[in-house]
């Protein structure tokens, strides 16, 4: 079932899940060599079902424990520096979960900033989405982290990306007055080109 060939660092649901099947099949399988093939009829029948739930609880501490000790000793005194990631969908996912379990990086992701209003306000991995680019300005005031941007998101309100046959061919930038005043400013300009 190959359930011994993972690696402990990347130990996740579909272990869990596979970790049932294979409990259920060494206590059946059990059953059959003993009372089967070697007729062993006065072995009790309550040791076949014990075998599966310690084949299940002793596999899942195997799998889980060492994932979650080794997660918990990583972050032990690892602070680093904080990051707002831009982008919350699956690469801004999978940017912070190969943070946290990468101990060569000192990022200490913070925040997402990401223009999509229905993920504003949520987690992931426990980082909330603070909000689009307006509130920016109020992560980076809290606690002065970097920046960490994806693929065509922009982190600073007042700039814009010009837009031509669905790619991004320039941008526009205009910084001085307030943020949504800035962003107007450079809507303003991309209208008239």
């Amino acid at each position: 079932m190959g359930a011994h060939r993972g690696l402990w660092s990347f130990t996740g649901i579909h272990y869990f899940i596979k970790i049932p099947v294979v409990a259920f099949t060494g206590g059946v399988g059990s059953y059959v060599l003993i009372h089967q093939i070697l007729a062993w009829t006065n072995y009790p029948r309550s040791m076949y079902i014990l075998t599966a739930v310690f084949l299940f609880v002793l596999m899942s501490v195997n799998r889980g424990g060492v994932r979650l000790f080794r997660q918990w000793f990583q972050g032990l005194g690892q602070h680093g520096t904080p990051v707002v990631i831009v982008g919350a969908g699956r690469a801004g996912e999978m940017l912070v979960r190969d943070m946290r379990h990468n101990a060569h990086y000192t990022y200490n992701p913070v925040a997402f900033i990401d223009p999509d209003p229905s993920k504003q306000g949520s987690t992931i991995h426990g980082i909330r989405v603070a909000g689009d680019y307006r509130a920016f300005a109020d992560v980076i005031a809290k606690g002065g982290p970097a920046v960490m941007t994806l693929p065509g998101m922009i982190a600073s309100p007042g700039g814009l990306p010009i837009v031509s046959d669905g790619k991004i061919i320039g941008a526009v930038g205009v910084s001085g007055v307030t943020g949504d005043q800035d962003e107007q400013c450079a809507k303003a300009g991309i209208s008239s080109m």
